[in-house]
C-alpha cells in the first residue's frame, strides 16, 4: 500500500491502525 495513494490510511498507520486497515482490505 503506497502512501502517496492512501494518504489516510498510511498517516492512519501511524496511530497503530495499520492492522485494523490491513483486515479490513482483506474482507
Amino acid at each position: 500500500m503506497e502512501c502517496k495513494d492512501f494518504i489516510d490510511y498510511c498517516d492512519a498507520s501511524h496511530s497503530g491502525l495499520d492492522v485494523v486497515l490491513m483486515q479490513d482490505l482483506a474482507t
